[in-house]
Formats: structure tokens, C-alpha cells, sequence
């Protein structure tokens, strides 16, 4: 497993070393073979406004956005053997956190930097796993496994 965590902005409360491993321990839970390359950049809310209109045609910044490699049937797929895969590492994505926007979140529900940013960082994974919340069943599902990661991480998703 590699997460190459890349904070674009000054960053001196999130050690990143601390999350690689805990990037690559959820990873590990979610059965990912062992060379998936996680790339995730950590940036200002002026960064990610600019990424959100690009990609996504608002103007304004967000807390997190995944650009997975796969849809899910295709990664499924891959991960059961039945799709071929590129030889090289499996490049599951990119994750991009809007560090500003987030400590924002953490101040409004009234915990931690850490933990909102686990929150962040679970749900986007998810998101590059396949996973999404449009309908009651999936977003119950995929809220299920973001606890699990976030329980295994320490981190309590009470507020969440």
C-alpha cells in the first residue's frame, strides 16, 4: 500500500505519517490488493473552489472531492479477478481536502481537526471504492462503513 498524502498548504496539525498508516491499515480492511497507490492533496479553500468549478461547475470551495480510477463494477472487477487490470500498481484515485473548509467543520460540530479530517478521508475513500449516498439504502451502507473505518481509527463518528 502506498498513500502519498501531499498538504499543499501549511499543515503543521495533521501528521501525515500518522494518516498514511491508517490510510493504508483502511485499505488493507477494504481488501485492496497490496500495491494500490492512494494519491491525496491537502489544499486551501481558494485551491479547491477553483478544482470544484473545473470539475464540477461550482464555484465555491467544498470539503472533499474523489476522482476515482474506476467505476465500481470495473474495481470490483478487478479486485475479484474477473476484470484485467493494468500491469503496475493499482491507482485507486485522488482524494482532495480543502484544509480550511474542514477546520471550518470540526469548529461547527465541535470536535477535533483530526477527526474531521478522518471523516473526510473515510468518506472520500468510499467514494473511490464505489460507494455513494444518493439513495436511503446506500447512504446507510456506506455511512456504516465510514463508522467502521473511523472505530478502527480511534476516531468516534458520534458527531458526525
Amino acid at each position: 500500500m502506498e498513500v502519498q498524502l501531499e498538504p499543499e498548504v501549511p499543515a503543521p496539525d495533521l501528521d501525515t505519517e500518522v494518516w498514511g498508516r491508517r490510510l493504508c491499515q483502511a485499505m488493507v480492511q477494504l481488501a485492496l490488493p497490496p500495491d494500490t497507490v492512494l494519491a491525496i492533496r491537502v489544499v486551501s479553500d481558494e485551491a479547491m473552489q477553483a478544482i470544484n468549478r473545473d470539475h464540477r461547475g461550482l464555484d465555491r470551495p467544498t470539503d472533499v472531492l474523489s476522482f476515482p480510477m474506476y467505476d465500481k463494477a470495473d474495481l470490483e472487477g478487478i479486485l475479484s479477478g474477473t476484470v484485467e487490470r493494468d500491469p503496475g500498481p493499482l491507482l485507486l484515485g485522488d482524494l482532495v481536502v480543502s484544509l480550511e473548509t474542514c477546520a471550518r467543520q470540526a469548529a461547527t460540530y465541535g470536535h477535533g481537526l483530526d477527526r474531521e479530517f478522518g471523516f473526510l478521508l473515510a468518506h472520500g475513500l468510499l467514494h473511490l471504492m464505489g460507494d455513494d449516498h444518493e439513495e436511503p439504502e446506500d447512504e446507510a451502507r456506506m455511512r456504516a462503513r465510514q463508522r467502521q473505518i473511523m472505530d478502527d481509527w480511534g476516531l468516534s463518528m458520534e458527531t458526525a
